[in-house]
């Protein structure tokens, strides 16, 4: 009798590097900093640029927070807005440690606020 190979998931990858970094008494974080995205997002390289670019619209196209949001005008574009980002986490260092899902949020929403009229 035969064996056939196995074809290992990328979630079963996934899941041993969990437990081989537990195991090691590593950090097991899920999920993206304010100072990781801006790790990400200030190299001049194209698969970095299109993961900020996608990461940013994901953003946008999720559920809003309130009920204002943000009204992005129209002609803006995604690298406008990573740039604004990208630019509010270089002068607050104090957004390094949130969440980067929050810190895009907030970002977008102070720069873009809708006309309450």
């Amino acid at each position: 009798m035969k064996l056939k190979p196995y074809k290992i998931s990328v979630v079963t990858l996934l899941a041993i590097q969990s437990l081989v970094l537990e195991a090691n008494g590593q950090e097991h974080r899920v999920g993206m900093s304010g100072a990781d995205f801006l790790n990400a997002c200030s190299r001049m390289d194209e698969s970095w640029i299109s993961f900020c670019h996608g990461y940013v619209q994901a953003v946008v196209d999720g559920p809003r927070v309130d009920n204002n949001g943000y009204c992005i005008p129209s002609g803006t574009t995604r690298a406008d807005l990573v740039g604004h980002v990208v630019r509010i986490l270089q002068t607050h260092e104090g957004l390094h440690g949130l969440g980067a899902y929050s810190v895009v949020y907030a970002a977008i929403a102070s720069a873009y606020p809708c006309d309450p009229g």
